[in-house]
């Protein structure tokens, strides 16, 4: 070993070891008090930039787990104000049924109408009041929001509420018809009769709906009328069917599991004015064919004795008498059965209400020169042979249809011959509010024509329907838009009223009317409505709820992954870094040695000087 004073590499190799033995000591010592083995960038710049991506995304992951926290609290608040209006909605179809009953009155109803309408006040003031931290949700204002449940822009989940006020919810299709079917007039009847005599001819012309003699006549069969494509089979049986309102509403309500649309119908007719004082007599009042007798009546019926003395056939008749505010009869039929009226002039008078009874008139030709052939009147067969020009013919041939008629068992239908032996015309009469349907099964062509029915007289089947009852309206009822059509417009919309077209709900839970029997049906039906309603937006907050709770799990567990990920790139391996520690502890004192000795080492040229 060269000795040297100016240069001693010894020392300098000795200070160097020495100092990256410190740097390594101060490092370890710096991860073992912060517990980061990433104590600054220098360390590790690949696995700082790792680190603080994971620090990122589990920081995000922690606020959306927060952010699904806050979400479902307010999905809370949201859900029991929905149960109580719910609850309220379940309360209003309860007492719109109770008011749907005929044991109820007009002040009952009214009643119960007050009540209902507290109930929606309650309904819009939930709807108006709930809120999260200032948020109102059920007034229409919370739709189409964005709850952030991830750490990154786009992954979120969509929530919204609608609507429950109360004109929000329970939207109904209800539209109503008047039953076309009821329209033709006594003095159109009439006009088809042409003074005449000689033998018997029966003239149907005028028959039919509001159309003038010898006019073609209307017709309706399966496929004519269709709701929502599906088509309504209203006939039936041809040679008794009876189109009234009652009839029609059973014939859509037979497809509603098909079409969603319901129908009811109801008869109500009303005098045109106030019940005036005086005594109908023992015959003065027929309806539907029922004699209701001699009636002592006080202005207004204020002693109740006309519509006691009327309800008491309601079993026989189907109608029911009552009493408006305005002192006016009115007769209503529920079912939408049609309601005839036969009464006096004194009794016209006195109610308000005109006579509705259906004549066939015929009048006299030349007579019935075709063999015997048969024909229906509501279902009775009646077959009628050769008739000659003689006197007394229509006696004969009303006595003749009378007899079949009753062997049939067919009631509220006369024929009757006109006054005199030598009589040379019919009327064939319904009194009981039911349809004249004369029905030709398949007769020979022309055999119509030759009993003086000339618009038809090249046909060979067919059913043809007339009245002049007071006739009911039809309603058809849906939760959603409506459909009416079908392949004979003219026929439906001349018989039942219904005009095709497409209708959209127009009544919701804020019109809910239960002050009479029928619209408190209706009510029923927009109750259950708004009750789907609610429902559904519950079932869509549970539905969110459940997804954002899965979500939060799921989350959870990735918080969890991309932490530890984390912690492995930034964490200290205490043990690891300990043994450093302890192996760089030595080293430094071993170096610190070593230097000493370097140093010590340049003694020994004094010692050569010497």
């Amino acid at each position: 070993m060269s000795l040297q004073i100016n240069t001693n590499i010894a020392a300098l190799q000795s200070i160097n070891t020495l100092n990256n033995n410190s740097t390594q000591l101060t490092n370890a010592l710096n991860s073992l008090s912060t517990g980061l083995r990433l104590t600054s960038a220098a360390v590790d710049p690949a696995g700082m930039t790792i680190a603080d991506s994971l620090n990122f995304q589990s920081t995000n992951l922690g606020q959306a787990i927060s952010n699904g926290s806050d979400t479902v609290n307010l999905i809370n608040i949201a859900d029991q104000a929905l149960q109580q209006s719910i609850s309220l909605v379940t309360n209003i179809a309860q007492q719109a049924t109770q008011a749907a009953n005929a044991t109820q009155d007009s002040s009952s109803r009214q009643a119960l109408q007050n009540n209902i309408n507290g109930l929606l006040s309650e309904i819009n003031n939930i709807a108006s009041t709930t809120s999260y931290k200032g948020i109102n949700l059920l007034n229409g204002g919370f739709t189409n929001k964005i709850v952030q449940i991830g750490a990154y822009q786009n992954q979120t989940i969509g929530i919204g509420i609608q609507n429950t006020a109360a004109n929000a919810i329970g939207w109904v299709a209800n539209q109503q018809f008047s039953n076309g079917n009821t329209t033709g007039s006594a003095s159109e009847m009439a006009n088809a009769v042409t003074a005449s005599t000689g033998a018997l001819s029966t003239n149907f012309a005028g028959i039919g709906v509001s159309f003038a003699a010898n006019k073609a006549f209307a017709t309706i069969g399966n496929g004519d009328i269709a709701i929502n494509g599906v088509n309504v089979n209203v006939f039936g049986t041809s040679r008794t069917q009876q189109l009234d309102a009652g009839n029609w509403s059973q014939a859509i309500n037979a497809v509603s599991g098909q079409t969603g649309v319901s129908a009811s119908a109801q008869t109500t007719v009303v005098g045109t004015k106030g019940i005036q004082a005086g005594t109908i007599s023992a015959a003065g009042l027929l309806i539907n064919g029922v004699n209701i007798g001699q009636v002592n009546v006080g202005v207004g019926d204020s002693g109740g004795n006309l519509v006691n003395a009327i309800n008491q056939y309601t079993s026989q008749t189907g109608v029911v008498a009552s009493v408006n505010n305005n002192g006016q009869l009115v007769l209503t039929n529920t079912t939408g059965g049609n309601i005839a009226v036969q009464s006096t002039s004194n009794t016209q008078s006195m109610l308000g209400i005109n006579n509705t009874t259906t004549n066939l008139n015929t009048t006299a030709s030349l007579g019935i020169t075709t063999a015997a052939q048969s024909f229906y009147i509501n279902g009775a067969k009646i077959t009628l042979g050769k008739f000659a020009a003689t006197s007394g013919i229509a006696i004969s041939a009303a006595n003749l249809i009378n007899t079949q008629l009753a062997a049939a068992g067919v009631t509220g239908v006369t024929a009757i011959a006109s006054k005199g032996t030598t009589a040379s015309s019919i009327r064939i009469v319904a009194n009981n509010g039911s349809d004249l349907n004369i029905t030709n099964p398949g007769a020979a062509a022309g055999f119509l024509g030759a009993l003086g029915l000339t618009s038809l007289a090249g046909a060979t089947s067919g059913a043809y329907l007339a009245n002049n009852s007071y006739h009911g309206t039809i309603t058809l009822t849906s939760n959603n838009a409506f459909t009416v059509g079908g392949a004979n417009n003219g026929a439906f919309d001349a018989y039942a009223g219904l005009k095709s077209g497409t209708y959209s709900p127009n009544v919701n839970l804020s019109n809910v009317n239960v002050t009479n029997q029928n619209s408190a049906g209706l009510a029923i039906t927009i109750a259950n409505s708004a009750l789907s309603a609610l429902d559904k937006i519950r079932a869509n907050l549970g539905s969110v709820e459940n997804q954002i709770n899965a979500t939060v799990q799921n989350i959870q567990v990735a918080q969890v992954n991309v932490t530890q990920a984390q912690a492995a790139i930034t964490n200290v391996n205490f043990g690891t870094e300990t043994s450093k520690f302890s192996t760089m502890q030595v080293l430094a004192q071993a170096g610190t040695y070593a230097l000493a000795q370097a140093n010590a080492t340049q003694q020994l040229v004094l010692r050569l000087m010497q």
